[in-house]
């Protein structure tokens, strides 16, 4: 079982890049291991600025399309990426970075690297994902870079009329994918958990495991509760069967590439607790008078995109618990402006529910139990616009770098829902500062020094206060002087 799954959105534009917002790209964080889908270009610039995806941290790569706004930050962000790696014999010997994508990528990373005589600190390989009538790679050894090594051919299977590549079948999780359509060849992928354990009341449990601890003949009766836990059935001396609890569904997260119709994923997607769907366009009130929804949508489609009327559509469809919009349109400037809460809240209608976030670059959803429990961990800030909302009551908001508060651990309860550490308070509360700032058209400082310039600023303040009161103090005592004279 993994213990947390956080999602960082790196890139949120499409296209083109903006003041806000960078290339499509984002970090799949799983226990502090990081997998990124879709790497645009500058997308190793956005990681410098976030403090929980370590360089040395990223294991696999995944790409679901050619399109140079999603994958032209590949090459160097390997080259980045592993010349951050110390130089000692364990890294060299550790396992190549995996990347997957469809037919193509294979080529294209290994002629950009071999052009640019690119240097890696560690080898890679690629796993390309073939539809039917894809041409199979089968490199000599001669063809291959000087860093890579040989990746599978994943086919394409089918299962009745659905169709689906089996990605990576881990021992807690798996990965699938599935075509979805847009202008180019496009996938989807699906990161299912495996089933968890079931819950086992202890209060329930423990009065009958202490009355059978003389006949079980071991100290610790309490230890059996890990068999149940394990789907053990518990047969007591006294005659008593205890059957485990049933199995909970893991979390399962949906992430798709540009499409205009994702309805090839479906099988996989079903009950989604967060699903990552792209909203190119919009009807918004930046368009001229007198358009209308039905062109909008005509012209979306025409580009192989969607608009998040379609979005929210879809994520009802798969009945998903959360819904993540992404993938902007560059006119749509600004984020959590009003145009982004139109674009938000037209996604709500459709979707039926409140619970549709806008995203943002560098803001991180952090899930550290099943996504659906109230008890889930989220990282967020207090003054949040409504388009990065999970609800009108649960704020989110981006994180801040750097974070060194002494108070690391501890838990404070924020609302009925959900808790937060003094070190995420400590750090939110220092990001919106910063957020605020750089909303201003202050330039962005690093935490650290932002903190010196406060306390400097503050420093000087209170010397110039200091100064005033002595001035003050030796006026008042000299109009006394003169006064008694």
């Amino acid at each position: 079982m993994t213990n947390s799954i956080e999602i960082t959105f790196l890139g949120t534009s499409s296209a083109q890049p903006t003041p806000d917002r960078n290339t499509s790209s984002l970090a799949l964080t799983i226990d502090g291991t990081s997998w990124l889908f879709d790497v645009g270009e500058a997308t190793q610039h956005q990681i410098l600025k976030v403090s929980n995806i370590k360089w040395g941290k990223i294991d696999r790569i995944f790409i679901t399309h050619l399109h140079g706004d999603h994958v032209f930050g590949l090459p160097p962000l390997l080259c980045t990426a592993t010349k951050n790696l110390t130089t000692t014999s364990s890294d060299t010997a550790r396992h190549p970075i995996e990347i997957y994508g469809p037919s193509g990528l294979r080529k294209f990373l290994r002629q950009t690297l071999k052009l640019t005589r690119s240097f890696l600190g560690r080898d890679y390989m690629v796993h390309e994902l073939l539809f039917p009538e894809d041409p199979v790679d089968h490199p000599d050894k001669k063809e291959l870079y000087d860093f890579e090594q040989l990746g599978k051919n994943i086919q394409l299977q089918r299962s009745g009329e659905n169709l689906y590549w089996e990605v990576i079948d881990g021992k807690s999780y798996k990965i699938t994918a599935a075509p979805i359509k847009h202008s180019i060849p496009c996938l989807g992928y699906v990161f299912s958990e495996n089933p968890l354990p079931g819950k086992i009341d202890i209060q329930v449990i423990k009065p009958i495991l202490l009355r059978n601890k003389e006949a079980l003949g071991i100290k610790n009766p309490m230890e059996l509760v890990k068999k149940l836990q394990n789907g053990e059935t518990l047969h007591l001396p006294d005659g008593t069967i205890i059957e485990p609890p049933p199995r909970r569904p893991g979390r399962k997260i949906v992430l798709l590439g540009d499409t205009y119709d994702p309805s090839g994923i479906i099988h996989l997607a079903m009950n989604a607790d967060v699903l990552v769907h792209e909203a190119t366009n919009a009807l918004t009130s930046s368009d001229p008078p007198g358009t209308s929804y039905e062109s909008v949508e005509e012209g979306a489609i025409r580009r192989g995109h969607s608009t998040a009327r379609m979005a929210g559509k879809f994520a009802a469809q798969i009945n998903a618990h959360k819904l993540i919009l992404t993938h902007f349109s560059s006119r749509y400037r600004g984020c959590g402006s009003k145009i982004i809460e139109e674009i938000r809240m037209s996604a709500v209608e459709t979707f039926g529910n409140d619970r549709v976030i806008c995203a943002e670059d560098r803001l991180p959803n952090l899930f550290t139990q099943n996504i659906r429990k109230k008890s889930t961990q989220i990282s967020t800030p207090f003054d949040a616009p409504p388009s990065v909302m999970y609800s009108p009551a649960f704020p989110t908001a981006r994180p801040a770098e750097g974070d060194r508060s002494p108070t690391a651990g501890r838990t404070v309860n924020v609302s009925g829902n959900a808790t937060i550490g003094y070190r995420r308070l400590w750090s939110i509360l220092n990001a919106n500062k910063i957020r605020q700032e750089v909303r201003r058209g202050r330039y962005y400082e690093k935490p650290t020094i932002r903190r010196k310039r406060i306390r400097r600023e503050i420093s000087e303040a209170r010397f110039k206060e200091a100064i005033k009161k002595k001035v003050n103090t030796v006026l008042q005592m000299k109009a006394r002087l003169v006064n008694g004279q």
